[in-house]
């Protein structure tokens, strides 16, 4: 029977053929090598399934909840059946021709489909700002508090605050954030970046982004990755404005708990 398994029942064998299998595909290796290290400190909140015919492999991710699943490769439909079969709420990056098939398996379940891209930038030359705070995990009530009041939608969970994770604040509380969600070796992947609604349009979130890519850069990372929807036209701006192009195109599909 085949299942979505925790990353802790890999084998040796396994890892290494993963990483093999990823080698061509920094982000999602970001992701995996994430899981690696986020098993060693003892967190095994990650799954790997790995493609009966070794030609993909489906890696998830679960957040406070929600999980994330990418399908990466050639999988057999029995296999993106696995996810349909997910009874929590999912957020799904498909490539476009698995799109097809999960709309068929998901139905009245799917909130949402966009167009999601994938932004790099190289970390060489980042400026670091006056205004960048690094916050830590005693900061976790105010970054909870603000993720769900200015940004309900983004993604945010304690672990979060145990890697780089950037604020700007003002005598109100903190007006903007920026954060790691995964680093191994040169590589990173970066998100929630917010603002407050009643100080978008001043520079908040590009200062922070470019601080966090100098932050990341003096800790030896070289490359970033961030995703976003080609709908969020101010997210866009911000990461062309930071020095980022888009490397790949996905489609990002919500989906309800069943």
């Amino acid at each position: 029977m085949m299942t979505l398994c925790r990353t802790s029942f890999l084998n040796q064998d396994d890892i290494d053929w993963v990483r093999r299998f990823l080698a061509d595909s920094p982000f999602f290796r970001s992701y995996f090598e994430g899981a690696l290290e986020g098993l060693r400190a003892g967190a095994d909140n990650r799954y790997v399934h790995i493609g009966r015919d070794r030609q993909g492999v489906i890696l998830g991710f679960d957040f406070d909840g929600l999980t994330a699943f990418s399908p990466v490769g050639r999988l057999r439909d029995q296999e993106l059946r696995l996810l349909a079969a997910c009874p929590q709420r999912l957020e799904l990056q498909l490539a476009s021709s698995d799109a097809p098939m999960m709309r068929a398996l998901l139905g009245e379940r799917i909130e949402m489909t966009l167009d999601q891209r994938l932004y790099e930038r190289r970390t060489a030359g980042a400026t670091w700002f006056p205004e960048a705070r690094r916050l830590g995990p005693a900061d976790l009530a105010a970054v909870s508090l603000f993720s769900r009041v200015h940004n309900p939608h983004t993604v945010f969970s304690a672990w979060m605050l145990e890697l780089p994770f950037l604020a700007a604040t003002d005598g109100d509380g903190i007006v903007a954030t920026a954060g790691t969600l995964a680093r191994t070796g040169d590589e990173a992947v970066i998100g929630n970046v917010v603002t407050r609604a009643d100080r978008r349009g001043r520079g908040h979130a590009r200062r922070l982004v470019e601080s966090l890519c100098a932050l990341l850069a003096r800790e030896g990372v070289a490359t970033v990755h961030l995703l976003t929807t080609s709908d969020n036209a101010p997210a866009c701006a911000v990461y062309d404005a930071a020095g980022f192009a888009v490397a790949g195109r996905f489609c990002q599909m919500d989906v309800r708990p069943a």
